[in-house]
């Protein structure tokens, strides 16, 4: 586990400063920046939904689902959803490796 230490200088009740160091696991920060850059890739959706290709195991699903890669080389997900009318229906998301 990778930490990220940041500090700052706070006043204690005697007068004196001390450094304040919380720690933050940086897999939660990448967790967040990639989840949100998800999100935004997803919202895209809205525009042009049919611009994604079909999924080639789209009959296991019994209906037309479409894929949207997300990532680059080694971390590519695929984002699998529907079309129904219309809303646009995310049903999973998965590592394509």
């Amino acid at each position: 586990m990778l930490l990220l230490l940041v500090g700052s200088f706070m006043m204690n009740s005697v007068g004196r400063y001390v450094l304040r160091i919380p720690v933050v696991c940086l897999a939660t920060l990448f967790f967040c920046t990639w989840n949100g850059v998800l999100r935004a890739t997803i919202a895209t959706l809205k525009a042009n939904p049919q611009r994604s290709p079909v999924d080639p195991d789209s009959k296991v699903y019994g209906e037309e689902v479409r894929m949207l890669l997300h990532g680059k080389r080694r971390s590519v997900y695929r984002v699998l959803f529907t079309i129904r009318r219309d809303t646009v229906h995310v049903l999973t998301v998965r590592h394509s490796a």
